[in-house]
């Protein structure tokens, strides 16, 4: 999109806040006037006057009708630019490394951090690398000119060979969204649900005036949400979670599951889909309950969990950081898990910033935040992972804490003392890197 009203036309049509400063990326919704989220993409800003939206491949043709429905008489125009660029994922820890082999762009985390897009060379092209990805992990999206593709994608195999580089279909991409309880458009969120519904409520600038469906958001937000999206895994290894499996609280029939996959980093399956209670689901409704999904005709017990409701507090010790007063070392960078993850934490370490105890999002964004961080930075002393659960609203400082502790020296695994319930520690064991 471009033109004068441009930057005006998106403010009103996104419920973030897509006024940034050019290179960034914001993770949006486009919501209809019932509050439903009718597009889920991210908006990069390309100029003063123009921006590049992406969105799922099966929902182009809706959102672009979407938008143009939204225009009406302003200043822009809108074209559709799918056919002009090939995109490409490098994810991985090691994403960097190899990108460094086939660039000579800084790729560091002070240059190039999370959330921002800049064009870059590879081979005979300049392409446009994107730091943010679907699986939660560090990586880039490779926005590549499409004469150009067959010569950047060679370069980036052939560079990749010296990092074990594979490749990877759009299940094993489904799986590691599923992990990190990243939302599908047309499967966990559409027409009929709201942000705050589905855990997207960092993803709402409310401080925004005009926004289509901002008032029926806030008027949501002052009761209880008697429907929410909640995550779920799988206590029995074996079953498989597909979508559409019924979902029990204590028994009674409360919701189904809108997408489900096979976690192969935490070897089981795990979903997610909305549940409903008249008198509010929180965290304390999701706590209480004896949970249950019905597979092929049986009931099979699970694991519930609000997500990203929660987020986790990570507290690392770095020799070299001055230690603060209390109350002064905590940084908050957001409740989006995965967006701020792996990311933020390794820039947090390698910047060595003064705060050393900071917040970020999610069960799934505590995977590769404390992950890559213990693994790629050897000065790490030790690492406290805090789990804090928000009640009884999205965005509320009524928090409860669970602590799982870890120790970590020079790069050595870890062992875990935890006092947390069996799924919590799974989690902490599978994505801190305490397995070899």
């Amino acid at each position: 999109m471009q033109g004068p009203d441009a930057t005006a036309v998106l403010q009103r049509l996104c419920a973030n806040d897509v006024d940034v400063a050019p290179g960034r990326i914001v993770y949006t919704q486009m919501l209809n006037a019932r509050g439903g989220i009718e597009c889920d993409l991210t908006v990069s800003r390309l100029g003063e006057d123009a921006y590049l939206i992406v969105t799922i491949a099966a929902a182009a043709t809706h959102d672009a009708d979407w938008i143009r429905r939204g225009i009406g008489a302003a200043r822009v125009t809108l074209s559709d630019v799918t056919s002009a660029f090939t995109v490409l994922g490098v994810m991985g820890p090691r994403s960097r490394e190899l990108l460094a082999r086939v660039t000579g762009a800084d790729l560091s985390p002070a240059a190039f951090p999370f959330g921002t897009a800049r064009e870059i060379e590879i081979g005979y092209a300049m392409v446009r690398a994107t730091r943010i990805t679907y699986v939660g992990e560090l990586g880039w999206e490779l926005y590549v000119p499409a004469e150009f593709a067959v010569n950047v994608y060679e370069a980036t195999v052939a560079a990749g060979e010296a990092f074990g580089l594979r490749h990877a279909g759009y299940h094993a991409m489904d799986s590691l969204r599923m992990e990190k309880g990243y939302r599908s458009w047309g499967h966990d969120i559409g027409g009929e649900d709201t942000p705050l519904e589905a855990g997207l409520g960092f993803a709402v600038a409310f401080k925004k005036e005009g926004f289509v469906g901002r008032e029926v958001l806030l008027r949501q937000r002052d009761k209880p949400l008697a429907r929410r999206l909640v995550s779920f895994t799988l206590a029995d290894s074996e079953p498989l979670l597909l979508g559409d499996e019924p979902i029990y609280r204590d028994g009674v029939l409360v919701g189904r599951i809108t997408s489900g996959a096979y976690g192969h980093t935490l070897g089981r399956s795990v979903g997610m889909g909305y549940v409903t209670h008249a008198d509010g689901v929180d965290a304390g409704f999701v706590r209480a309950g004896r949970w249950e999904l019905e597979i092929a005709m049986e009931r099979v017990p699970a694991a519930a969990h609000l997500e990203p409701g929660g987020c986790f507090v990570i507290e690392v010790g770095v020799p070299d950081l001055r230690r603060l007063p209390p109350g002064e070392d905590a940084r908050a960078f957001s409740h989006a898990p995965g967006y701020v993850g792996y990311d933020r934490y390794t820039d947090l370490v390698a910047q060595q910033a003064t705060s050393h105890h900071f917040v970020a999002g999610g069960s799934g964004g505590i995977g590769s935040v404390t992950y890559g961080g213990l693994r790629e930075h050897g000065n790490i002393l030790a690492a406290r992972v805090v789990t804090v659960e928000e009640e009884p609203a999205i965005g509320s400082a009524d928090i409860r804490r669970r602590e799982i502790r870890a120790r970590h020296v020079n790069g050595q695994d870890c062992d875990a003392e935890s006092g947390a319930n069996a799924p919590s520690r799974r989690r902490a064991r599978t994505h801190l890197g305490f397995r070899r």
